[in-house]
């Protein structure tokens, strides 16, 4: 665990060197004919400013094998220097990983492209070095595969693989801990979690039934809690969320599986300070906002909520300081699609457009949404959401007990009293 921390901390302390020093909106644009990423700044209202569109495979009917098409899944690694994608395009070839570089001014290059024999739904950086992805078949044999990266030659190789259920979409890293989580929605209900070594070796750590489908799972951003979308399972309304402990097992929440007022829970996003919830449904397309105990681990409705429009259309959403921001994926009926921005109002959960309308990605089918914070001028802003409060010190303390450099305040090497007393020095004297 320790070597991996210094894999993680040496990528952190090398971000300077490519990514952006800006917080940037990435879109994967899931299209049949043409697959893509799409980059945004954010303006001072909240507003997304596209800044480029990168396309990963294109084709004239969907006939043709083109692995790059149809982006299901995007990830960044923990330096913000490289995204990568996921393709669920149905060639009989497979489909690819792609791999992209991210400029400072947030335009993007393509790179490698690793060919898989099966799906590859979902990715997850571990580190600058080591990818994980889901091969993924519909009730079939389903795999976790870690591939190696080697930057310079553009190299991705194969270095370990593990059987993960038979319908694996959606797979999440610790944001501490070098432990992932994979669902698992088909012939059996599940959710698996693996840890990796420094080597990028796959070993099995826990198989937890669940009472519904984990349509879809997220973690906070602590790593304290994991939230499982039920989908149309058990009456179509149902969430469970599960405690994490200090080694990343999971156990479930009393009260579990909670019930939102949407009509098929798939999805979360958890706001970065975790104090809120929002729920993302398929049958009603709405997003629904949630308060969130931290210590309880206990969801609250607040009725707060955004209508997409037309069932299925409502693709990915994330957050970021006080907005929300949320994919509509198709053009149907309202002849509109693109990235909405909406403003949370944090004292009753209320979700307000900034952009009464989305704003065009000019990519086919948005659908997952990703937000890269640079890692803050401010070290005490531990958690990046700009602002210091409790969740800064909470995160701290828990960096500080698995020894991660970002807590060496003193540079020095060690853990001690010393690291604790100028976090507080730094959290005192506040942000610049």
């Amino acid at each position: 665990m320790r070597a991996l921390v210094i894999v993680l901390s040496a990528a952190l302390a090398s971000a300077g060197l490519a990514q952006t020093d800006f917080p940037t909106i990435f879109v994967a644009n899931d299209g049949n004919l043409e697959g893509s990423v799409s980059s945004f700044s954010i303006a001072p209202d909240g507003t997304p400013v596209l800044i480029d569109k990168i396309v990963t495979g294109a084709r004239a009917n969907i006939n043709e094998d083109q692995p790059g098409a149809n982006v299901i899944a995007i990830d960044i690694a923990p330096s913000g220097r490289y995204l990568a994608t996921g393709h669920a395009t149905g060639s009989l070839s497979g489909d690819y990983v792609s791999i992209i570089t991210v400029a400072p001014d947030g335009t993007m290059a393509l790179g490698q492209q690793y060919l898989m024999p099966e799906t590859t739904y979902s990715v997850a950086w571990i580190s600058d070095d080591y990818l994980a992805v889901t091969q993924t078949i519909a009730f079939g044999t389903n795999q976790l595969v870690v591939l190696h990266y080697e930057p310079d030659s553009l190299v991705l190789t194969e270095v370990s693989r593990i059987y993960c259920g038979t319908f694996a979409t959606r797979l999440l890293k610790h944001p501490t801990l070098p432990v992932l989580y994979v669902n698992d929605s088909g012939s059996s209900n599940r959710l698996w979690s693996f840890t990796v070594d420094q080597d990028g070796i796959l070993a099995l750590k826990q198989n937890l039934a669940v009472s519904h489908y984990p349509l879809g799972i997220e973690l906070d951003r602590t790593g304290g809690h994991l939230f499982a979308a039920g989908g149309i399972s058990s009456g179509g309304h149902a969430f469970s969320v599960f405690t994490l402990d200090d080694t990343g097992n999971m156990a479930l929440v009393p009260g579990s599986p909670f019930n939102s007022p949407g009509q098929s829970p798939k999805g979360f996003t958890v706001h970065p300070d975790n104090e809120m919830l929002f729920v993302e449904h398929g049958t009603d397309a709405t997003l629904r906002s949630f308060a969130f105990d931290d210590e309880t681990g206990v969801p609250t409705n607040l009725g707060g909520s955004f209508d997409v429009g037309l069932q299925g259309t409502l693709g990915g959403s994330d957050s970021y300081r006080d907005w929300l921001y949320v994919t509509d994926e198709s053009t149907a009926i309202d002849g509109i699609r693109g990235l909405y921005c909406l403003a949370i109002n944090f004292a009753n959960g209320q979700l307000t457009p900034v952009t009464p309308t989305p704003i065009e990605t000019t990519g086919i089918t948005p659908e997952s949404v990703l937000i890269w914070a640079p890692p803050p001028t401010c070290r005490a802003d531990v958690n990046s959401d700009g602002s210091l409060d409790f969740f800064d010190a909470m995160m701290f303390l828990q960096l500080f007990s698995d020894h991660d450099p970002q807590a060496d305040f003193t540079g020095d090497g060690l853990f001690d009293f010393f690291d604790v007393s100028a976090f507080l020095q730094e959290f005192s004297d506040g942000c610049p």
